[in-house]
C-alpha cells in the first residue's frame, strides 16, 4: 500500500515510506493521525513515535519496535503485535484493543489504564511492570470459553481495579503484582506465580488456583466465596481476616 509522507519528530527530514528499509526505520516520527491501517510494518522501528489516534486495525506490526512509543487513542483493532516490543508505549483510549495478538510481545513498564483487552492473544505476553490500572481483559463473550494467557508475565505490574474475566492462565507470573480491588471471574490458575502479591480488597468468583504458589500474598478484605484452592501454597500469606498463614499451609490458611 502506498504510505503518505508524514513530518518526523525532532528531525530535519520527512518520515517516508523509503524509510521503512532502513535501520532508521520510523524512529521518532511524529505519526498522529496517520492512516495505517492493513499495512505490513513488520520489524519497523517505530521507537518513540508517537502515533497518537492513528488507524492501525489489522495491521501487521510483528517484531516492530515500539519501545516508549506513544499509542494514545490509536485504533488496533485486530492489529499483529507478535513478538512486538512495547516496553514502556503508553497505549488505551477510547478504541478497545479488540483482536489484537501480543503474543510474545514485551510491554515491560508500559501504560494500558483503563484499557479493553477484548478477545486479545496474551500467550507469553511480558506485562512486568506495567501500570494496568483498571484494564478490562477477557473474551467478548461467555462464549467463547476461556482466553488464553498462559505462561503471561505479570510480575511487579499495577492491577489495582482491574478486571480478570474468562481467562487461562496456565503458569502465569503475578509475583509482587498490585491486584487491590480487582475482580476476577471464572479465572483458571495452574502452577502461577502469585508470591507476594497484593489482593487485599480483590473479588475471586469462580476462580480455580491449582499448585500455585501464594506465598507471602496479601488476601486482606477480599472476597474469596467462590475461590477453590487445590494444591495452593499459603505459607506467610496474610488472609482475609488478616491472619498470617503458617509454614506449609497447603490449600488452607492454617493460622500461625
Amino acid at each position: 500500500m502506498a504510505l503518505s509522507i508524514i513530518t518526523a519528530t525532532g528531525a530535519s527530514a520527512a518520515c517516508t515510506s523509503a524509510d521503512l528499509n532502513t535501520q532508521r526505520g520510523w524512529q521518532g516520527c511524529d505519526l498522529t493521525g496517520a492512516n495505517l491501517g492493513g499495512a505490513n510494518l513488520s520489524g519497523v522501528n517505530l521507537s518513540g513515535a508517537d502515533l497518537t489516534g492513528a488507524n492501525l486495525r489489522n495491521a501487521n506490526l510483528s517484531n516492530a519496535n515500539l519501545q516508549a512509543a506513544n499509542l494514545t487513542d490509536t485504533w488496533l483493532t485486530n492489529a499483529n503485535l507478535n513478538g512486538a516490543n512495547l516496553n514502556g508505549a503508553k497505549l488505551g483510549g477510547t478504541d478497545p484493543m479488540l483482536g489484537v495478538d501480543l503474543t510474545g510481545a514485551s510491554l515491560i513498564g508500559a501504560s494500558l489504564i483503563g484499557t479493553n483487552l477484548l478477545a486479545a492473544s496474551l500467550l507469553e505476553t511480558n506485562f512486568s511492570r506495567a501500570d494496568l490500572r483498571g484494564v478490562t481483559i477477557g473474551p467478548i463473550n461467555r462464549d467463547n470459553g476461556l482466553m488464553q494467557a498462559s505462561n503471561a508475565n505479570f510480575s511487579g505490574a499495577n492491577l489495582s481495579g482491574a478486571t480478570l474475566q474468562r481467562l487461562m492462565l496456565a503458569t502465569a507470573n503475578f509475583s509482587e503484582a498490585n491486584l487491590t480491588g480487582a475482580t476476577l471471574s471464572k479465572v483458571m490458575l495452574t502452577a502461577a506465580n502469585f508470591t507476594w502479591a497484593n489482593l487485599s480488597g480483590a473479588t475471586l468468583s469462580g476462580v480455580r488456583m491449582v499448585q500455585l504458589d501464594l506465598g507471602g500474598a496479601d488476601f486482606t478484605g477480599a472476597a474469596v466465596d467462590g475461590l477453590v484452592l487445590t494444591g495452593a501454597s499459603l505459607s506467610r500469606a496474610t488472609w482475609v481476616d488478616g491472619s498470617v498463614c503458617a509454614d506449609l499451609s497447603i490449600g488452607e490458611c492454617r493460622p500461625q
